[in-house]
């Protein structure tokens, strides 16, 4: 008796994890808006994600970085312009307003040059431009991480990653008003706002070669005011 039960629970746990063996099957719900609340609801919260592969490098100097603006959603990437992050246009086709709550970042980084290198991750909030000379106030701001990546002929690659909320580092908190980080659908860009330093500092003048990063912005938005009628 006691083996049939053993094997029963194996059994079904089986066939729980097969449940689960595609994308998301085992975790799929449905999401009902009380006829009451209306068409849609009146906040929504969704965490939408934007990814670049940069060479992060400045010829001759032994600083560079760029910098991401995730507060900003309608354009994450400031060199770029226009970058917003898969899902965002389709949900402000619904929501007039939006506002960043949070935002984590993940880092893979390789590095092409023939000297080590330090790279750093800093949440800063003011823009710090690229490739800026004061690139040692963020990889010496205690809310950086920074790692040591040899040169291209060994121990070259690695990761970092960052995590920060609105609330955090601009000591104000989300008190659900329109304030200044508060951005619209039309593409209007908050007053004010947050930013990613991804920089890195060669033991050596930078050549050509640089540093390959492949950056994920993960970005946590709320969405409110519905566009109600859409017109």
């Amino acid at each position: 008796m006691e083996k049939r039960v053993k094997s029963s629970k194996k059994n079904r746990r089986s066939k729980k994890r097969g449940n689960q063996g595609l994308l998301g099957e085992g975790n799929q719900q449905t999401t009902v808006i009380p006829q009451s609340i209306g068409w849609a609801s009146r906040r929504l919260r969704v965490t939408l994600c934007y990814l670049a592969n940069a060479i992060i490098v400045n010829n001759t100097l032994t600083y560079a970085n760029r910098r991401y603006e995730p507060t900003f959603a309608y354009d994450v990437d400031p060199t770029l312009g226009s970058t917003s992050m898969p899902g965002f246009a389709e949900y402000t086709a619904i929501y007039r307003l939006y506002r960043v709550r949070s935002s984590r970042i993940k880092v893979t980084f390789a590095n092409l040059e023939a000297a080590p290198v330090v790279v750093c991750l800093c949440p800063v909030n003011t823009d710090p431009g690229a490739n800026t000379s004061n690139y040692a106030n963020y990889f010496s701001s205690t809310l950086a991480r920074t790692k040591t990546l040899g040169p291209l002929t060994g121990n070259s690659a690695g990761n970092l990653s960052h995590a920060i909320s609105t609330n955090v580092i601009a000591g104000v908190r989300d008190l659900q008003q329109l304030d200044n980080y508060v951005g619209n659908s039309a593409g209007t860009a908050p007053t004010n706002n947050w930013y990613w330093f991804v920089g890195a500092e060669s033991f050596t003048s930078f050549t050509t070669a640089g540093v390959a990063a492949q950056i994920k912005v993960f970005v946590e938005i709320e969405f409110f005011e519905l566009l109600n009628p859409s017109v």
